[in-house]
């Protein structure tokens, strides 16, 4: 159980997704067009802004106004600014800081200074990465499934709105349950799921560390 439960083990996954390889947020098809965005909740809890800028940029910008800390962007649209509702400091679509009421009682502040984060991405193969520094390159990172991958063209596609779940389960206790198939004929044995799979096999490609 220990490597479900312990705290220790946690912290060590975390650390390899965010700190050790490059992370998928978003596909590129669900944020075309000037001023489209959407917001992530990366695994150790910031949110993010997936922004696309006025320069045709997109980038990944952290969802914390640099005053107070109260986030400026929710869900996902299309704008031309990111806005604090606690106290109106205002952000364009590349994260600089355009609008601050009361500007004269900033005078000692350089307003370049206050852009939202913006933390180091990438996007290719049709999605927009995290790409944490000291991290390999996303090519890199694939190896040998960089080829299949590009073969379907992915940022031709079409992106349907995301839907989020909140479930209150082990995440490798779901990952674990979607990679096997032995309780089809069990769990899904009325369905077409279970009718039309042979349960006790399993087979996939293997591409360097990466698995289809």
């Amino acid at each position: 159980m220990r490597n479900y439960r312990d705290p220790e083990v946690l912290q060590a996954e975390l650390q390899h997704v965010l700190g050790a390889s490059p992370l998928v947020l978003a596909p590129s098809a669900a944020i075309r067009g000037e001023g489209a965005y959407l917001t992530r909740q990366l695994p150790d809890g910031r949110s993010v802004i997936i922004s696309h800028g006025k320069d045709g940029t997109v980038r990944v910008l952290v969802n914390t106004c640099r005053y107070r800390g109260a986030r400026v962007a929710e869900g996902s649209g299309c704008t031309r600014r990111f806005t604090c509702a606690y106290h109106g400091w205002s952000y364009d679509t590349a994260g600089a800081l355009v609008g601050q009421p009361g500007r004269p009682g900033f005078d000692d502040v350089q307003t370049a200074d206050l852009s939202l984060a913006e933390l180091p991405s990438a996007e290719s193969f049709g999605f927009v990465w995290l790409v944490p520094a000291g991290s390999p390159g996303v090519t890199a990172h694939l190896g040998g499934f960089a080829e299949p991958l590009a073969s379907y063209d992915y940022a031709s596609f079409q992106a349907n709105p995301p839907m989020e779940v909140e479930l209150a389960a082990n995440w490798k206790c779901l990952l674990e349950a979607f990679f096997e198939t032995y309780h089809f004929p069990f769990v899904h044995g009325n369905s077409m799921v279970g009718q039309g799979s042979i349960g006790n096999i399993v087979s996939f490609d293997a591409f360097s560390a990466h698995s289809g």
